[in-house]
């Protein structure tokens, strides 16, 4: 009789980590690791952001050593990557977030990196994390237009960022920028893709928001002295 309650409680114990709730404690822009909902702090319609907590994501037996098997493979574009998937609902409106990357690190430590669908409302709402059927709770958010992030070369959002030059070497100590020189700003957030019809299917149109100096939406400040965006 104990033999057969000790297996109905161990039984009963992986059914409940089976089953367990996602937990969402962060939710950031992938560059720059800007926390939402925090003032003058969103996420941009068609950025990339980041999703961390526990009890979400495939693991390792499933992703292999590297998590080849948990990353996409554009396009098109996943809403589902190994049965976790993420909502976003802004003014009623629910949209499905292009999956990159959703793995559990650990059994504590689970990631998702996702691309916010452009045709997002912007605005305050919440964002939930579905893995094998189990949801999380709402966690808050703000969605905006634009809100952009430099990549970190740690890629934690501190430190130097990633700067290269006009060759893609990065700007460090040992090679600095020079005045005239080309520099390259490496992030996410600047807004919408082009066109939101192929958004999920087929890579954008490059397309230059700078230009003429009078339609450029982006102001680059170095040392306190407004650069020139090419």
């Amino acid at each position: 009789m104990k033999t057969f309650f000790a297996i109905v409680l161990t039984l009963g114990l992986l059914a409940s980590a089976g089953f367990a709730q996602p937990t969402i404690t962060q939710v950031s822009n992938a560059a720059s690791s800007a926390l939402t909902p925090l003032p003058n702090s969103a996420i941009a319609q068609g950025s990339y952001f980041a999703i961390y907590g526990s009890g979400f994501g495939s693991d390792t037996t499933v992703c292999g050593s590297s998590y080849e098997n948990c990353f996409w493979t554009p396009y098109p574009l996943p809403t589902n990557i190994k049965g976790t998937s993420v909502s976003v609902t802004v003014g009623g409106t629910t949209v499905p977030a292009y999956i990159e990357f959703a793995a559990k690190i650990s059994p504590t430590y689970s990631q998702i990196n996702a691309v916010l669908p452009s045709t997002t409302p912007t605005g305050t709402g919440t964002l939930t994390v579905t893995t094998n059927g189990a949801t999380s709770a709402a966690f808050p958010v703000t969605v905006a237009a634009s809100s952009v992030g430099t990549f970190a070369v740690n890629q934690a959002g501190t430190g130097p960022g990633v700067i290269t030059d006009a060759k893609y070497q990065f700007i460090t100590p040992f090679h600095t920028a020079k005045p005239g020189d080309f520099l390259i700003l490496w992030g996410t957030g600047l807004g919408p893709a082009p066109d939101t019809s192929t958004e999920g299917t087929a890579p954008p149109a490059q397309t230059n928001l700078c230009s003429t100096p009078s339609s450029c939406p982006v102001t680059v400040w170095v040392a306190g002295q407004k650069a020139s965006v090419q």
